[in-house]
């Protein structure tokens, strides 16, 4: 069954809520340990767990599927617009201490534009990824933690295209081309690219606390600053059909993201 945009995006949201809300049951459970840091050895101090939501721009060069819309050799080009690169990503997360290292993921999701044109057709581009971290902490105390980390995933590129007046559809006998799925898009038609994404990073974070020797549980702000790396070309389907001559569009370059959430300190017994 394929989703529409709406859909879609009312699906991410529940799952979103539902993560969230089970991250911060999870963290809640920290109110019942020893308010006491946690040492191995003398002076490293274990880090604090965190749940957290995140918020920042995201980075996709959109110039190569923007040519596939502009197609200045056809007499009426294609009837859609460029998209931008102005995207803005939001995401959860969460990590927690492993003897000397942090373990943890985030998920984010971004909507990377939604495009009109005067002849009635509409482009729209919405991405989502996971990954897997991985922190080794340089500097921890009893409110900050500092770490390098390296994250590994994998997301999904949703690119919608939409023909208020209909129209054909491209023929399924054969795997289709990415120009002649935008050329007859029908209605509504959806192309999915998946992509595997590298992403090394440091990450910053403050946990408040109120003044009370006994307190351990408290707000986390901080950031992530990295670099995403997708080393592989995406790999583009529509309606289970592998698609030829489709462009690269998936994360890269810099990202920063600010974050807020709940933390606090993972004791043993």
């Amino acid at each position: 069954m394929r989703l529409t945009s709406d859909s879609a995006r009312s699906t991410i949201a529940r799952r979103v809520l539902v993560v969230a809300g089970t991250l911060l049951f999870a963290t809640s459970s920290l109110g019942a340990q020893d308010p006491a840091p946690p040492k191995i050895g003398s002076d490293f101090i274990i880090p604090f767990s965190s749940a957290y939501l995140l918020a920042g721009r995201l980075n996709a060069d959109p110039s190569m599927i923007n040519a596939h819309f502009a197609r200045p050799d056809l007499p009426n080009g294609t009837g859609f617009s460029a998209l931008s690169n102005d995207a803005y990503a939001i995401g959860l997360g969460g990590y927690f201490p492993v003897s000397r290292v942090l373990l943890g993921f985030e998920a984010y999701y971004a909507d990377l534009g939604y495009e009109t044109s005067p002849t009635g057709k509409t482009n729209d581009g919405e991405m989502a990824y996971g990954m897997a971290m991985v922190g080794l902490p340089v500097y921890t105390s009893w409110r900050l933690t500092v770490f390098p980390y390296l994250g590994l995933g994998a997301g999904t590129m949703r690119v919608s295209l939409k023909n208020r007046d209909g129209g054909p559809t491209v023929s399924l006998s054969k795997s289709p081309t990415f120009d002649e799925i935008i050329l007859s898009p029908g209605t509504d038609s959806q192309i999915l690219g998946n992509y595997f994404m590298v992403q090394p990073g440091l990450g910053v974070d403050y946990l408040v606390l109120k003044d009370d020797a006994s307190s351990h549980l408290g707000v986390t702000f901080g950031f992530r600053f990295g670099s995403a790396i997708t080393p592989n070309r995406t790999q583009w389907k529509y309606r289970g059909k592998e698609v030829f001559g489709g462009p690269t569009f998936q994360p890269s370059g810099t990202t920063l993201r600010v974050l807020v959430g709940i933390g606090g300190f993972r004791m043993a017994r």
